[in-house]
């Protein structure tokens, strides 16, 4: 995300006949969540990985055309897998010291977070300020 974060500001111009909006990653990273959870796991071995099965499933596709982000920035293409951006991620908690357990504090889950914020009235149940 920094290299596409970092072609965004150095863009000299943008052109009206492009989107607003581009998909920015490579055809390699295209994967569900649930494919990102299962790489987590290897390198996080007690890390529990769920699914509400309560939830309706999603229907939609996750394939994203990266096509256009390719063209425009070449040279600001993603330069790491999933998985050493994962083994990088743990080598840093292991480097400032948050072990599995702190993980699993309040303060370091998103959904306790988003919880208590809907709670305290400062977030919609529809996830809006």
């Amino acid at each position: 995300m920094a290299r596409a974060i970092h072609w965004s500001i150095i863009r000299e111009e943008i052109k009206k006949s492009e989107p607003l909006i581009i998909n920015v990653g490579h055809k390699n990273n295209n994967l569900k969540i649930i494919d990102i959870a299962k790489k987590v796991k290897k390198f996080f071995p007690t890390c529990v990985v769920s699914i509400n099965k309560k939830n309706n499933k999603d229907k939609r596709s996750y394939k994203v055309d990266f096509s256009l982000f390719k063209q425009l920035a070449p040279d600001h293409q993603p330069k790491i897998t999933i998985e050493k951006s994962i083994k990088n991620l743990k080598k840093g908690l292991k480097k400032i010291k948050i072990s599995n357990l702190d993980l699993m504090y309040k303060k370091f889950n998103r959904l306790e977070n988003l919880q208590k914020l809907i709670r305290n009235k400062n977030l919609s149940k529809n996830l809006t300020w």
